[in-house]
């Protein structure tokens, strides 16, 4: 009974006695009018009251019009031996709405299959709303060039290295040229500090735990890439706690370090040309791309804004090469110096003389 109500009902679609004796599949189960009043009483008592006291309002399952009967001005049991049954409906764990973003979230997961998802939300939609609910979303195709239930385990280990705080050892692998994951063979030990999802990739950022080091390096790790995972025994280190590794906040790290590069952020100055003269304003959507809320704007001036961003001094190189339509970097000249090396590098690639 209580699964029929989960499955015909919601807070939008009540049902009555009358309606659910026209269902044969349920007609059996009610008895008359008096047993079947008496059971639906029966069960609203079972998962609405605890000790004879009315649970919180979204901890209540089945509800109808005249439910507030059952009960007294203190919200205990009340004596009342006939309460009118009608306008039935369970009272499901999720609303309409927040289904659809659970619906959402798995159909744009990047480590999550295409056929595995939609299982997935047929068993949600099955298990957590009534016939009633409509699915709003489409399938997304969101296709990520990697094995996703190797993702997915890699992940489940490494939480549980962060969460324990305890090293990981593992060894990387490589794609070879019959499309395989090839290990290399050499065993390597990090401390795993946290997770960051970029550019559809997931990586796990801690610091090298190799013993012949003196100083200790940063550790930024490809997830999909690992193989034979495996938690040590030894606690793990804190990259926050070693002074030549303290990075800015978990939050910031990715726009210091676009495209997971390694290297120390320095700050950076440009400026961002504008492309319509006359025009008061600067497009920032690029900047905000690459660098979210993390760049200041320092100086306003004809042609253009002046912005100050915090980067790897490899990434900002390759991300000014990327975007030089639309930037120029001014400070520090050691960047703007690289840039031009970069410059003249690609230019004897694709500007060869010809013998």
């Amino acid at each position: 009974m209580i699964e029929y109500f989960k499955r015909n009902t919601d807070a939008e679609h009540t049902i009555n006695q009358i309606e659910m004796r026209k269902d044969p599949g349920i007609e059996e189960y009610m008895g008359n009018k008096a047993a079947f009043n008496k059971m639906i009483k029966n069960i609203a008592i079972a998962l609405n009251f605890k000790d004879d006291l009315l649970k919180n309002d979204c901890d209540q399952k089945l509800l109808f019009r005249d439910f507030s009967k059952m009960y007294d001005d203190y919200e205990e049991l009340s004596d009342l031996k006939t309460v009118p049954i009608k306008n039935i409906y369970y009272n499901h764990e999720f609303t309409q709405d927040e289904v659809r973003e659970i619906i959402t979230a798995l159909r744009t997961s990047r480590f999550i299959g295409d056929d595995e998802s939609e299982q997935l939300i047929e068993k949600i939609k099955n298990e957590l709303t009534s016939k009633y609910f409509e699915d709003r979303s489409v399938k997304m195709y969101i296709k990520e060039h990697n094995d996703s239930t190797r993702l997915r385990l890699n992940l489940s280990i490494i939480q549980n290295a962060i969460v324990d705080k305890k090293r990981l050892e593992f060894v990387m692998s490589y794609y070879d040229d019959k499309k395989k994951l090839t290990p290399t063979g050499r065993k390597l030990v990090i401390s795993p500090d946290f997770i960051i999802s970029d550019n559809g990739k997931y990586y796990v950022i801690g610091c090298f735990e190799n013993e012949n080091d003196d100083d200790k390096n940063l550790a930024i790790i490809r997830i999909d890439l690992m193989s034979n995972l495996k938690i040590l025994k030894i606690k793990s280190t804190s990259l926050f706690n070693i002074p030549s590794l303290r990075q800015i906040s978990e939050e910031k790290f990715k726009t210091c370090h676009l495209n997971m590069s390694y290297d120390e952020p320095i700050f950076v100055e440009m400026k961002i040309t504008k492309k319509i003269k006359g025009s008061n304003d600067v497009n920032y959507t690029f900047i905000h791309d690459s660098f979210g809320d993390d760049y200041t704007v320092i100086k306003k001036e004809e042609d253009g804004d002046i912005v100050r961003v915090r980067c790897s001094k490899y990434a900002i190189v390759n991300w000014a090469v990327q975007y030089g339509d639309f930037v120029e970097v001014l400070n520090p000249p050691e960047i703007v110096e690289r840039i031009k090396n970069k410059i003249e590098m690609l230019k004897g690639i694709y500007f060869k003389e010809e013998e």
